[in-house]
């Protein structure tokens, strides 16, 4: 029953403690200001958060969950996928079981893992990290890391600055490089290695044979 303080302890056997604090499933815990927990054993704590899956916990300023065992802290982070975990600022772990950490990171592959600033793990089991890194939606399995890196295909690896790893098992690293054969290789400055199982290295140098290789500059 609400009190002086606003507190609302809702569901049978919750606690609301703190201000304006709400709880609506049976067994959760609402406690500080403005906190909502409106699933079953959920628990929400903190600043203007709300817990909404079963088993849900959330702390911080701004964070919510929306599915059940999901854990959302730090400030405006959102866990909407099954036992996803978002921290830092402005994050989402949308995927089941994903992990979206740093600031303005979307993980929403399943198990995928996003960390660092503006990065997006969008493919299955895929990991990005640095400054807007990005895994496509089909592209299980890959990783991208470094600063403006892509990798699309299923498997594939892109590090470095403005690389990217289209094809599938491929490997982009360097500046500028693009792997888009069948487990290719470019690495180096502005290499493109087109070509399956293709191998380009140096400076704007280019593979385009199966089985190709191209190298110095």
């Amino acid at each position: 029953m609400a009190n002086g303080c606003n507190q609302n302890p809702i569901g049978s056997c919750s606690e609301a403690e703190g201000l304006n604090t709400t709880a609506n499933g049976a067994a959760s815990h609402a406690e500080g200001f403005q906190t909502i927990a409106n699933a079953d054993t959920s628990h929400a704590e903190g600043n203007t958060t709300t817990a909404g899956g079963a088993a849900s916990h959330t702390e911080g300023h701004l964070t919510e969950t929306t599915a059940d065992t999901a854990h959302a802290e730090g400030n405006s982070t959102t866990a909407s996928g099954d036992a996803s975990h978002a921290e830092g600022y402005l994050t989402t772990a949308s995927g089941h079981h994903a992990h979206a950490e740093g600031s303005n990171t979307i993980a929403s592959g399943q198990a995928s893992h996003a960390e660092g600033q503006g990065s997006i793990a969008r493919g299955d089991n895929s990991h990005v990290e640095g400054l807007n890194t990005q895994t496509a939606v089909g592209a299980s399995n890959a990783h991208a890391e470094g600063g403006d890196t892509t990798a699309s295909g299923p498997a594939s690896h892109a590090e470095g600055s403005g690389t990217t790893a289209s094809g599938p098992q491929s490997h982009a690293e360097g500046e500028g490089s693009t792997a888009s054969g069948r487990t290719s290789h470019a690495e180096g400055v502005s290499t493109i290695a087109s070509g399956d199982f293709s191998h380009s290295e140096g400076q704007l140098t280019t593979a385009s044979g199966t089985f190709s290789h191209a190298e110095g500059g």
